[in-house]
């Protein structure tokens, strides 16, 4: 990462942070006319803190950093970046992923009220959600008793288009023990699911 950090206090506390992410670049196989091309996906979960979205972001721009350098390696490579990004739609994640930019005045940039970058921040992979680009964010992938709202996402780059999504299930469904997880469902977050079609995937 070649953007310089001006609060030191930041990166004292990023550095604590264990987050992961995981990209492959996968080929694909088969007696069909996509056998020998490549995709990229990559999965992450990203710092859960809600008083820490100066950390999120910085995770988030990490992991977009480096599939920015796959790309510049392969031109225009598929993405699909799958995980729990622990923000909101309504976020300066979410804003950086699927607009490509954020001003240096956000409220993610600043740590203790201490500016981290002087430059705003872009990226050029040209990302959107599957869910936003179908049927709209769900209201919910996560469901507890404290917490109600969407943190999970899977992001594509411009070369390739949703046509099927699952739905979530509905509140009154995911309510029917409380919260999540329950006996129906193992986990407090909620699966999703999309197809995918390219026919000149690189």
């Amino acid at each position: 990462d070649h953007t310089e950090v001006l609060n030191p206090k930041f990166l004292w506390s990023f550095k604590g942070q264990d987050q992961i992410a995981i990209s492959l670049i996968l080929e694909i196989i088969g007696d069909h006319d996509l056998c020998g091309k490549k995709i990229c996906v990559s999965n992450t979960h990203i710092f859960w803190n809600p008083l820490a979205p100066a950390i999120k972001l910085w995770q988030s721009k990490i992991l977009l950093d480096q599939l920015q350098q796959i790309r510049n390696y392969r031109l225009n490579l598929p993405l699909i970046i799958c995980g729990d990004f622990n923000s909101v739609p309504s976020s300066d994640v979410y804003l950086y992923c699927s607009q490509g930019f954020l001003p240096k005045n956000s409220t993610s940039l600043f740590y203790k009220d201490v500016p981290l970058i002087q430059d705003d921040l872009y990226h050029d992979l040209k990302l959107r959600s599957v869910y936003a680009a179908t049927i709209g964010e769900p209201l919910f992938t996560n469901y507890t008793a404290t917490f109600k709202g969407t943190l999970d996402y899977i992001w594509i780059s411009s070369e390739l288009t949703p046509t099927e999504v699952l739905e979530i299930i509905d509140e009154a469904t995911a309510s029917q023990n409380v919260a999540l997880p329950s006996q129906l469902f193992p986990s407090d977050h909620l699966p999703l699911y999309c197809k995918l079609c390219k026919s000149d995937l690189m």
